[in-house]
């Protein structure tokens, strides 16, 4: 048999190998070469997405106004910053219910403030609530609550608001301004009998359950409809004195909206320009 002499020639061999390497370093420098791949071991910043833990701030948030960070905008002061103050009121009570600022109306004003629309918020949680319609006289006073209201509105308070007292806890608690029923003008055509027990009843009193021995129709249904809510409203929307100088204002939250210590709480009106302002 005839044996065949190995005609490899290792110079030649090596030759192909360097064009090979040099074939892929081309083509993995054209994909990115080192770009591709992470410096270390962790995502880069960019890629990470943090959870919004421990923020117990709700909806009613605006990120947008206020701030503390260095090279912020100082918002500009309100015309009605002299007009207009913010006092601290029961700010640090934890029960929403009891919880309330109160916004003031100097008395040396000579016209109303309508401050619909102007927002309450505080410098360190960023939550804020925007304050429903009111029109305050000179000299009054705006409770502004946190929790809900106990007749399920704000309203301006008149001389009729005590009926209110009658099943229903308010916090401050809500004076009994009603005329007496003895001080009510009632029909010349009541008996003197229903007179003198109208003499007896208290102020501020519906749904009075009436003695049995009582049994003058006509005086009964003068007393019911006379002594409530509605029937003081009707017989008194037009006096002078009707609506006194205190507006209670809700703000529907169940959980306490100002912190305890270290909070700052603004006023700012319908231009985002500060009012007033407090801290404790």
């Amino acid at each position: 048999m005839v044996e065949f002499e190995d005609i490899r020639k290792p110079g030649r061999d090596f030759g192909f190998l360097i064009l090979f390497l040099i074939i892929i370093g081309v083509l993995w420098y054209a994909q990115g070469g080192s770009s591709r791949f992470p410096s270390s071991p962790f995502l880069d910043n960019n890629s990470v997405i943090v959870p919004n833990v421990g923020n117990d701030v709700d909806d009613d948030v605006d990120n947008d106004n206020g701030g503390t960070d260095n090279g912020a905008l100082v918002p500009a002061t309100s015309p009605e910053a002299d007009r207009v103050s913010l006092k601290i009121g029961k700010a640090k009570e934890i029960d929403p219910r009891k919880e309330y600022v109160e916004i003031k109306i100097e008395r040396n004003n000579d016209k109303p403030v309508d401050i619909t629309g102007w927002r309450l918020e505080s410098s360190v949680s960023r939550a804020g609530f925007e304050i429903p319609y009111a029109v305050l006289r000179p000299g009054d006073t705006a409770i502004v609550s946190t929790g809900e209201s106990p007749i399920s509105v704000s309203f301006h308070v008149n001389v009729c608001s005590g009926y209110f007292t009658q099943h229903k806890e308010f916090y401050p608690s809500l004076s009994k301004k009603c005329l007496w029923p003895k001080d009510e003008e009632w029909p010349a055509s009541l008996s003197f009998e229903c007179l003198d027990y109208i003499d007896t009843l208290p102020r501020c009193t519906a749904n009075i359950t009436h003695p049995f021995s009582l049994q003058d129709n006509d005086c009964i249904m003068a007393i019911n409809s006379r002594l409530s809510y509605n029937g003081c409203v009707e017989a008194h929307k037009n006096d002078e004195n009707f609506f006194e100088d205190e507006w209670r204002i809700y703000l529907g939250r169940s959980s306490e909206l100002w912190r305890q210590s270290h909070e700052t709480i603004v006023l700012k009106d319908l231009d985002g320009r500060v009012v007033d302002s407090l801290s404790y």
